[in-house]
């Protein structure tokens, strides 16, 4: 069975990516590196020279965009669009298990257990307009589920009539995904297998939590305008709130 690895990077050597030294050495998978990156850098080289796929987006055209161009060259390759695909970001550590996990289900959304080392990111649930983490597997309802990117694995046929959407540029991309999954009635399944990742939703200075917060500002509107207002000024209110604290600048704020 034909499965794809898409790897998303942004301004960093890919030498440095854990999720890549990974996936790298899984033989039996195809790896699609989409590089966003706004510097110059020696990524293809290194990447074409591992025999697998590089795409550059000639610039930082946003998460969502980089999906498509993945899906697109897969399309291309491969037109019955047979498989699946899985999506990662740049700093997942993925058990050794996770392809093997992955092979045995037959439903067509699956997202593995991602843990920051000590509690729970995905799966999730949202739920009355925000995103509700839970403790254990045990909390989880089905019906209002959600997770994160990394890891998602998804059958391919799923693409022979979607896309995702690229309004949302960074923020609510897996989100959104899931949601219309939902609406749709495909089929989801948590697949006991471990990912671990580093997460933060800031960056490490002023400006950069600056540009972060401007990006989750305009990508959680679209989100809520696309489902339901109800919740975005709250999850607005507590991000700003956040950043005060940290700064005590108003400034951050102005678009």
């Amino acid at each position: 069975m034909n499965h794809y690895c898409v790897l998303v990077i942004y301004n960093m050597d890919i030498n440095q990516s854990k999720s890549y030294q990974f996936l790298k050495n899984q033989k039996e998978n195809t790896v699609i590196v989409c590089d966003n990156s706004e510097k110059e850098n020696k990524n293809d080289i290194t990447i074409q020279k591992d025999h697998q796929i590089y795409i550059s987006m000639n610039g930082n055209k946003g998460l969502s965009y980089a999906y498509n161009q993945a899906i697109n060259y897969i399309e291309k390759v491969n037109p019955d669009m047979k498989g699946k695909v899985t999506f990662f970001d740049d700093d997942t550590i993925i058990s050794e298990d996770f392809f093997i996990k992955m092979s045995q289900t037959d439903k067509e959304i699956c997202l593995p257990v991602v843990s920051d080392g000590n509690s729970l990111l995905s799966p999730s649930m949202f739920k009355n307009g925000k995103s509700i983490r839970i403790k254990n597997l045990e909390q989880l309802d089905m019906k209002y589920i959600s997770g994160i990117n990394s890891g998602m694995t998804i059958n391919l046929e799923i693409f022979k009539d979607y896309r995702y959407n690229e309004s949302l540029f960074l923020d609510y991309v897996d989100h959104y995904f899931l949601y219309e999954m939902k609406q749709k009635k495909r089929t989801i399944e948590v697949v006991d297998t471990q990912c671990i990742q580093n997460f933060s939703a800031n960056g490490n200075d002023k400006e950069s939590d600056r540009k972060r917060f401007a990006i989750f500002k305009k990508d959680s509107k679209t989100f809520y305008k696309l489902t339901s207002m109800k919740g975005y000024y709250k999850v607005i209110g507590r991000r700003i709130f956040r950043l005060w604290l940290k700064y005590k600048d108003f400034s951050m704020f102005k678009d």
